[in-house]
């Protein structure tokens, strides 16, 4: 028996910023990065820096470096409301927060 696709696709291990080459592939990895960050109390929100340096720490290169090789006018607020598996929040003191949708 084959699992579910949405399974299979979680499971796609990308290990190198250079794999990181669409917004499919970007989404799967925020979306790695935010259950972990989130693991202790799901559907919380994360400060979208937090997401940056989690990011920054595992692929050793800024995030919004990875996001302009593919999507090169994007700032990363702009590019987390495209992606359909995160929801984005701005404080009222301005900074931007991040959850699983």
């Amino acid at each position: 028996m084959n699992p579910p696709q949405n399974q299979v696709e979680k499971d796609i291990e990308i290990t190198d910023a250079s794999e990181i080459i669409s917004q499919e592939a970007m989404e799967k990895v925020l979306v790695k990065i935010l259950s972990n960050l989130t693991a202790e109390s799901p559907g919380s929100y994360v400060p979208i820096s937090n997401l940056g340096s989690e990011f920054n720490r595992l692929y050793g290169q800024p995030i919004t470096k990875a996001i302009k090789r593919f999507q090169p006018s994007k700032k990363l607020p702009k590019f987390l409301e495209l992606c359909s598996s995160l929801k984005l929040y701005k404080s009222e003191e301005g900074p931007w927060f991040v959850s699983l949708n």
